[in-house]
């Protein structure tokens, strides 16, 4: 588990974090969009990635949405069924298609080189501030 929990959790609830280094370019996702107005509490948008190996883990949306509060949720590939990435950045309180992710093979490394539950902060937004760093640009 990428966090403790407190008590058995249903398989069927779990996500599993993709261990590639990137996901493929035009690779189909799913957003799970908090919307307290549907049955279920959210709704799916989805989207494509677009040139990873350029500008990294970017994500257009099919249809914009308003980001409010998202940060670190799961982006999932259509092909896997994996989450490939949690969102890292995006514009907030205006409408978007583009989302930058922390990618999950960086989750994946803060784990394998801290085996106790790590602080958040050493897991998201760690590519992103290393990104920054190398004077990567971001949308």
């Amino acid at each position: 588990f990428l966090m403790p929990v407190e008590s058995e959790i249903s398989q069927d609830m779990i996500l599993e974090l993709d261990p590639r280094p990137l996901p493929e370019e035009g690779e189909r996702i799913w957003f799970p969009y908090r919307d307290p107005g549907t049955k279920l509490g959210y709704r799916v948008v989805t989207g494509l990635v677009t040139d990873p190996l350029t500008s990294g883990p970017i994500i257009l949306l099919d249809s914009p949405l308003i980001l409010q509060g998202r940060s670190g949720s799961p982006v999932i590939s259509q092909t896997t069924g994996k989450v490939l990435g949690t969102l890292a950045l995006g514009t907030p309180n205006v409408e978007t298609r583009t989302l930058v992710l922390c990618p999950s093979s960086a989750i994946l490394e803060a784990l394998r080189k801290d085996k106790a539950f790590p602080p958040l902060q050493t897991v998201v937004g760690m590519q992103m501030s290393t990104e920054a760093q190398q004077g990567g640009k971001v949308p």
